[in-house]
């Protein structure tokens, strides 16, 4: 949580305003127009920073707590997150061929370059964080462990008052996590053993690998179709 919240202010949410203000300089006839989001082209608002980059950050680091365990170490594995993500989510966000926006900033391959460079190192970031909390935070052994996880439980806090909705979410996440490896321990005694399996790895790569190239096709039309909008 606390990694999603890092990376979604500091890149979704900073850095794509941010090339959302670049796009706006090399398209000054756009000036003052409303995006999609009902913001103004050329303006830099806090609230969309903040609002926008909770969202993006959480979903990432929630799917990358899920998918960090067949994901190599290290920058590596954050760029690979990233890209999976740019190319897995080009339905959603950010390179959506249906988004006005693209047909009204430009042009298109500094669109494509630049939010898929924020897609990667949004990843990175996300691993990074994500890694050094992992080494820094210990886990809970003794009371006074408790002290360790003071920033976590500020992000929380953050969370709650920005987005009530979201953080009932994670706070939900977290309960049937801790439900489900109770109930795991309680079944499979051993299933640790046997999840860090070498099979267990590679099926599960082999499985992501099929997702990314299964959202390849729809990932291309997107990029032709955004670089067409703005040549």
């Amino acid at each position: 949580m606390s990694a999603g919240i890092a990376a979604g202010i500091l890149l979704a949410g900073a850095g794509g305003r941010l090339v959302m203000r670049l796009l706006a300089v090399m398209s000054p006839e756009e000036q003052g127009r409303l995006t999609e989001a009902n913001e103004t082209i050329g303006e830099i608002t806090l609230g969309f920073i903040v609002f926008a980059g909770l969202f993006a950050g959480l979903s990432a680091a929630l799917l990358y707590s899920v998918l960090q365990r067949w994901l190599p170490s290290g920058r590596l594995g954050g760029a690979i997150f990233g890209s999976g993500l740019l190319v897995g989510l080009s339905a959603v966000e950010p390179l959506r061929a249906d988004n006005r926006d693209f047909q009204i900033l430009g042009p298109g391959w500094l669109s494509v370059l630049a939010f898929g460079l924020l897609a990667v190192l949004h990843g990175m970031l996300v691993a990074a964080v994500a890694a050094r909390l992992s080494r820094a935070v210990p886990l809970l052994h003794r009371t006074r462990d408790l002290w360790a996880y003071a920033p976590l439980l500020g992000s929380l806090l953050l969370l709650l008052l920005a987005a009530p909705a979201a953080a009932a979410i994670v706070i939900g996440a977290i309960i049937q996590a801790a439900l489900a490896g109770t109930v795991i321990r309680w079944a499979a005694p051993n299933w640790e053993a046997r999840w860090r399996q070498p099979w267990v790895t590679l099926a599960g790569r082999v499985v992501i690998a099929m997702a990314v190239l299964a959202a390849v096709p729809a990932f291309t039309l997107s990029v032709s179709e955004i670089l067409a909008a703005r040549p």
